[in-house]
């Protein structure tokens, strides 16, 4: 499986920075930031596997955000990181999409990593299964026609 691709979306120049930091000091090289999240919505042709995204942005907010980036990218995995403390909106966030709701702290930054990490693995786990699926596919194919000759 490739290196996964990670957008930030974060208005916040010197957060956004920290966030990039934090991930390339954890072996993250492809991070690419954005400081609005239309921007990396017109940016979803790079195919990111997760965004961090900040929930108060100038212009739309991080659940209109959201709503876009699942409606033409299910597949990406999005944790909104906020300084935003709010349940509801955290169970929002969560019903539409949302792998996790992160209140921006001391300890926020490790969480995404964990929630990070653990997304990783459970997307190589999904890989490898496939490639068993497949390889398992081809092989009662080319018996199939083995037996026809």
């Amino acid at each position: 499986m490739r290196e996964p691709t990670i957008f930030i979306i974060e208005d916040d120049p010197v957060y956004s920075k920290v966030i990039n930091m934090t991930l390339s000091n954890n072996g993250y090289t492809k991070v690419h930031s954005f400081s609005s999240g239309e921007e990396a919505v017109n940016s979803l042709s790079r195919n990111p596997h997760f965004i961090v995204l900040d929930f108060s942005l100038g212009g739309l907010n991080g659940l209109d955000i959201l709503k876009m980036i699942k409606k033409k990218k299910s597949s990406c995995e999005v944790v909104v990181l906020t300084s935003v403390i709010n349940e509801d909106l955290a169970e929002k966030c969560i019903e539409f999409g949302a792998l996790h709701y992160l209140e921006k702290n001391d300890t926020s930054l490790n969480l995404m990593l964990n929630v990070l990490s653990d997304a990783r693995k459970k997307m190589k786990s999904m890989f490898l299964t496939k490639v068993v699926l497949f390889s398992l596919a081809a092989i009662v194919v080319i018996l199939a026609l083995y037996a026809l000759i």
